[in-house]
């Protein structure tokens, strides 16, 4: 990553800088120990899970599947993201790519609020870290960006990581299907 510290001129007369650089690593560095902490959180679900999935298939809970499935969500995602900010070379690419991660970051975090809710919490700083780096360096750069746009972006987002996420956990647990739903 380069240095990304720009100036912004205001009617005032006066020019402030706006450092992005250690921003971006300050969003990896949360993007890091939220990957390493929801990986965590998955070898022991995956555990529990396989274990008790060989031996009684039948009386595996939902909600250890579902824990699961959200994991993998928001791992594959931050994964992602994580690609996305590394690969930001200039102040210019900043709106472009972070963008649509905010609403991202937003949706895996109440996704993890009753699991995790530390990590939850995490997610919610990095939101708003991210959203403030992207409001400025579209300030710097006068950017616009069409929050619709965005949103769809995200939407479209999360559905393909859903379907690595339900590709895998049916490669996990072929007989899954014939599985019936714990009522619990």
């Amino acid at each position: 990553m380069m240095e990304l510290s720009e100036s912004i001129y205001k009617n005032t007369g006066t020019v402030s800088t706006v450092a992005i650089t250690p921003r971006l690593h300050y969003s990896l560095s949360i993007i890091n120990d939220v990957i390493n902490l929801v990986e965590l959180e998955l070898q022991k679900t995956q555990s529990f899970t396989r274990n008790n999935f060989a031996k009684y298939a039948e009386k595996i809970p939902n909600s250890h599947l579902e824990r699961e499935k959200t994991l993998l969500l928001v791992y594959f995602s931050l994964l992602q993201i994580q690609k996305r900010v590394k690969s930001i070379r200039g102040v210019y690419e900043v709106p472009e790519a972070l963008l649509f991660s905010i609403p991202v970051i937003r949706f895996l975090s109440s996704s993890l609020f009753n699991l995790i809710p530390h990590v939850s919490k995490r997610l919610c700083e990095l939101s708003i870290n991210l959203g403030s780096m992207t409001v400025d360096s579209a300030t710097i750069t006068g950017a616009n960006f069409d929050l619709k746009v965005a949103t769809r972006q995200s939407s479209n987002f999360l559905d393909e990581v859903k379907l690595m996420v339900d590709s895998k956990i049916s490669k996990l647990y072929p007989n899954l299907e014939s599985v019936k739903p714990d009522p619990t």
